[in-house]
């Protein structure tokens, strides 16, 4: 299998980190040998952190820049390591609740 470019791209500043879905895409119709993380040319950890949040993509980016991991870059940006997991699992409560909500039920 062959890697993408999309890391060396969004390092360039070529494409926006959020055109990240078409790259997944293209993954998924080649029959990739490759993990989904190496074909973007992220860390198995990276990639679970952008599982968990896709917000944190910029900060997956910004630590392939500075050569450090990604739970390194993160804990720098939150000193009291809030974590994006946490958030995002906030989140999911804040949308099943208004689903809730909205539905007739």
């Amino acid at each position: 299998g062959k890697k993408s470019n999309y890391m060396q791209k969004c390092l360039l500043g070529e494409i926006f980190p959020d055109s990240i879905d078409d790259f997944i895409e293209k993954w998924h119709k080649n029959e990739n040998s490759l993990e989904v993380y190496d074909y973007l040319g992220m860390t198995e950890e990276d990639y679970k952190y952008y599982v968990a949040d896709e917000d944190v993509l910029p900060f997956i980016i910004k630590s392939h820049r500075f050569r450090k991991t990604i739970s390194q870059t993160v804990t720098e940006y939150y000193h009291d390591g809030e974590s994006f997991a946490a958030r995002a699992s906030d989140r999911e409560k804040a949308k099943m609740l208004i689903d809730f909500l909205k539905s007739d039920g």
